[in-house]
């Protein structure tokens, strides 16, 4: 039982000597995110990185202010949100989204960039006018 109240505690405590790298890795989340913004702009063309990776950015940038949030929280002694429970699921939540990610790259993208390309294929030979009337 007294992991439970280890966990689930409303007020953990002052002793925190993890926030200075929570905090670097919320920015690390944070920076992440709108790298992915940038690298989706850069990408215009590839269809395939645009549905792959749609919702990526704004689950980084979520993330990362979540945890810093909690990481103010927690230094400041604010009851309920500086719980240690909230603080294990933000961080497990952004190294399953990381993780999450980088499989993506390997596995789906491939596929998505071989189902994505022949319909492009198909949409220039569209645009060719013929001399018929509709």
């Amino acid at each position: 039982m007294e992991i439970f109240s280890y966990i689930f505690s409303p007020i953990p405590g002052t002793a925190f000597n993890y926030d200075v790298y929570l905090y670097i890795f919320g920015a690390i989340l944070i920076v992440i995110g709108l790298l992915f913004v940038l690298w989706l702009r850069l990408k215009k063309e590839d269809r395939a990185f645009k549905k792959t990776y749609i919702s990526a950015p704004s689950q980084f940038i979520w993330l990362g202010f979540i945890i810093l949030m909690l990481v103010a929280s927690r230094t400041n002694g604010i009851p309920y949100l500086s719980m240690r429970f909230l603080l294990f699921i933000a961080v497990g939540l952004s190294f399953y989204y990381i993780i999450k990610n980088i499989l993506m790259y390997f596995k789906k993208y491939p596929e998505m960039k071989k189902v994505v390309a022949p319909s492009a294929k198909k949409k220039e030979e569209k645009k060719t006018y013929s001399t018929s009337k509709k």
